[in-house]
């Protein structure tokens, strides 16, 4: 027998339906709309919409919905595991571009007799502390940021390193900041990082950074930066990294207003994407990705200095 009208109109496909279309709505409203903010009711349908369509398979599987409504959500899950196919193919082909970009890109370098120095106008004091923790570089230096003053990058073995944090902690000589240093996120003991103020070094590899690329597109929004590396000469080579944000395989809808841009309402219907994925490196933290791709420009090869602590006792054995 037809199930009553009341019956068909409340199954849960439809009250997970109504229940994101009421929190949207919810969220034009001034007052109410800034307490829905801080619950993030903007992420809702990411568990309210999948909850729905699962919920439709289920109500047709069992006679509660006519089969034909089973087009939602193969339209749904499988509309997204579609173009998250194609987010990996784009992924892919991106990938190899700038692989051919950078292929054959190096610069003679020489850490015995040569330093590297981070000198464009955007800061890189991060990558300049990756550069000698990372690889086997006695020091690199960085402008500080917002200023003009070159920083030196090294690192200090146990001794030197509480000798740093003495001289900080005390109440002259603040020029010396020493810094934990880590590896795969975990602190190294007997190892530290020390930024100082230095004068330019006579013999250096300048390395510059831009903003080379940037895509919004749906299927895979990137951003890729140029990095410049320079030597005495005037010989120079560009490599790129970036990152990219493929879509889930699941669907991750993003609904929401908002009065922050007060008086101006501002509503956003996007899809979330849960990472960045590395462009152009071999690393596979975005953070890692620029000190990556300069360090092969370099001709580095990799060595944490957990690997070089003797070493890195014995060459430092008192503050710079």
């Amino acid at each position: 027998m037809e199930p009553p009208l009341m019956i068909r109109l409340t199954t849960p496909s439809r009250v997970f339906f109504a229940i994101t279309a009421v929190a949207y709505f919810l969220q034009m409203v001034p007052v109410v709309s800034e307490i829905l903010f801080f619950l993030a009711v903007m992420a809702w349908p990411i568990l309210l919409l999948n909850l729905g369509f699962l919920a439709m398979i289920f109500e047709s599987a069992f006679g509660e919905s006519p089969r034909i409504l089973l087009i939602f959500p193969a339209l749904w899950f499988g509309g997204n595991a579609a173009a998250a196919t194609l987010s990996q193919i784009r992924l892919s082909d991106l990938r190899s571009e700038v692989e051919r970009m950078n292929e054959g890109k190096t610069l003679g370098f020489d850490p015995a007799s040569q330093t590297v120095v981070f000198d464009g106008e955007e800061a890189m004091s991060g990558v300049a502390s990756r550069l000698v923790g990372s690889y086997d570089a006695p020091v690199a230096f960085a402008r500080q940021t917002g200023g003009s003053k070159l920083l030196a990058f090294t690192m200090g073995g146990r001794d030197i390193c509480q000798k740093a944090w003495d001289r900080r902690s005390g109440l002259w000589k603040k020029d010396i900041s020493p810094s934990g240093y880590q590896e795969n996120n975990k602190l190294v003991h007997g190892l530290c990082v020390i930024r100082y103020p230095a004068a330019p070094p006579p013999s250096r590899i300048a390395v510059k950074s831009r903003a080379y690329q940037k895509s919004e597109g749906f299927l895979l929004p990137f951003e890729l930066k140029e990095f410049t590396l320079t030597d005495a000469s005037g010989k120079s080579v560009s490599v790129y990294a970036g990152t990219a944000q493929t879509l889930s395989w699941y669907p991750l809808p993003i609904l929401g207003c908002s009065y922050i841009e007060k008086p101006h309402l501002k509503c956003y219907e996007y899809v979330f994407r849960l990472s960045a994925d590395p462009v152009g490196g071999r690393a596979s933290r975005e953070s890692d990705l620029p000190v990556d791709v300069i360090a092969r420009a370099l001709g580095l090869e990799k060595a944490p200095a957990s690997t070089r602590a003797a070493k890195i006792n014995a060459d430092r054995t008192d503050l710079p």
